[in-house]
């Protein structure tokens, strides 16, 4: 069950991603084309716009990469160690994660907080769209460290989730043939 709920979040949060950062080149690409042609209007809300995109990015992103384990992760220990040290660097590298969650969770609760009587000056939105994204990343990394530590206890040898390379893109593959005729320079 938790495994089917982070699958749909991390679904979620890369597509929320993709869709923050099409709207940020986007209303980029429309603040730069303003200041050059002059049937284009100079709007200033776009600078509010896409450093809101940017913030949404920034936030999933880290929350991706726990998921993903591309973040906080530094390959120092050889994978030849015991299953049980695995399980134990698994636990304390995820423990360290999950609290710099909790902590961002307890200290974007202000923030947001401040966030809701506020509006932005040029676009007139409120800035809890933007003050809610570290809340929110904080929640899905506490979610995502519990799955990671669950895989990897379940299975060390993958040091956590490390989702296979198939779950997060499809691998492209190649033939190579040499002027012999063989496939890879494998010789007759």
């Amino acid at each position: 069950m938790l495994r089917r709920l982070t699958g749909a979040l991390y679904s979620a949060a890369v597509a929320l991603i993709a869709v923050a950062l099409a709207v940020m080149v986007l209303v980029v690409a429309y603040q730069i084309l303003g200041r050059y042609l002059p049937f284009l209007s100079r709007a200033l809300w776009t600078e509010e716009i896409a450093r809101m995109c940017l913030i949404w990015l920034v936030f999933l992103g880290a929350a991706v990469g726990v998921r993903t384990s591309e973040h906080f992760l530094i390959d120092l220990i050889p994978k030849r160690i015991s299953d049980r040290a695995q399980r134990v660097i698994i636990t304390l590298g995820l423990a360290l994660v999950t609290v710099v969650a909790v902590v961002l969770f307890i200290g974007s609760l202000s923030f947001v907080e401040t966030g809701t009587g506020r509006t932005s000056t040029t676009s007139g939105l409120s800035l809890v769209y933007s003050f809610t994204a570290p809340l929110v990343s904080a929640v899905l990394m506490v979610l995502f460290s519990i799955e990671s530590w669950w895989e990897g206890m379940r299975r060390p040898e993958k040091g956590g989730l490390r989702l296979d390379e198939d779950a997060l893109v499809e691998p492209i593959t190649t033939r190579d043939t040499t002027n012999d005729g063989t496939a890879g320079g494998e010789s007759r």
